[in-house]
């Protein structure tokens, strides 16, 4: 069955369903189906699909029982209802947070073990070029990262890769990823971690003389802030990194790989501290 996740409309939903039911499940019919949920109306789920009609509450249950969703998938599809019922900007903004918060992102959290892809920079370079390229040319690996690094190096990243699990072989021996989007996990800390971000930090700012200004973002925000206000920009910051992740998800084409650095921290004492 397709996976109600990857919707951000539940009327396209419904639609895809429905045939991916009628390929499934041939003997629950649409009728059939419109039976179990107590409609009378031939004619209801074309009115919806049309968006003459809009589903309730109570036919979401009602749908999500026939079709056999979990709890969790239920409630994803409750969220879409409301967001795309919603009629004022404060109503969509909260529930499109509520469906980031809901998603279930295709993401694979790494083992203590398998940190070890942050203990050199380029381990991460590689591992995303292997989705669009031959990375066992180790001359022309070693070229096209940018800043570039020795042939050696590529080739012991790509082993190292390897043997860690990021890295496999298909059926015709060339070396893939072996999963589409890995993270270490909220609010990981590992040695190995913090001199990745201080390396990819130090990339940032040979980006702003090296990168040309039309291939590169970086821009700089000073804000006042108290720990509730704290609180919530990192819960906004987490939900655009999962949103981020499912927009890179669904780029069809990657020709590049692209370094994200999102930094907060603060500069000055709190005023209470001061005496």
């Amino acid at each position: 069955m397709i996976s109600i996740y990857e919707y951000q409309d539940y009327r396209r939903y419904l639609k895809d369903m429905l045939q991916d039911v009628k390929k499934e499940r041939k003997a629950l019919s649409q009728r059939a189906l419109l039976q179990k949920m107590g409609i009378s109306s031939s004619g209801f789920i074309a009115n919806v699909l049309a968006g003459r009609s809009n589903l309730t509450i109570s036919q979401v249950h009602k749908l999500s029982k026939v079709i056999k969703l979990t709890k969790a998938e239920t409630t994803y599809f409750e969220l879409l209802l409301h967001f795309n019922h919603a009629k004022s900007t404060e109503e969509k903004t909260e529930f499109y947070r509520r469906l980031l918060e809901h998603q279930r992102s295709k993401v694979k959290v790494l083992s203590a073990e398998q940190l070890t892809l942050f203990s050199r920079w380029y381990y991460a370079v590689i591992r995303e070029c292997a989705y669009f390229m031959d990375v066992s040319d180790y001359q022309k690996l070693a070229k096209f990262i940018v800043p570039s690094v020795t042939p050696a190096e590529a080739q012991e990243g790509v082993e190292t890769l390897l043997k860690l699990g990021f890295l496999g072989k298909n059926e015709d021996g060339v070396i893939v990823q072996s999963d589409p989007i890995i993270s270490s996990g909220d609010e990981v800390v590992s040695f190995d971690i913090i001199n990745f971000q201080a390396s990819t930090l130090d990339k940032a700012r040979r980006a702003l003389v090296e990168v040309p200004a039309d291939e590169r973002d970086i821009s700089v925000l000073t804000v006042t802030a108290s720990d509730d206000c704290i609180a919530k920009i990192k819960e906004e910051v987490r939900l655009f990194r999962k949103r981020l992740l499912r927009i890179v998800q669904d780029d069809p084409h990657p020709d590049r790989v692209l370094q994200c650095n999102i930094n907060i921290f603060p500069v000055t004492q709190k005023a209470k501290e001061i005496r």
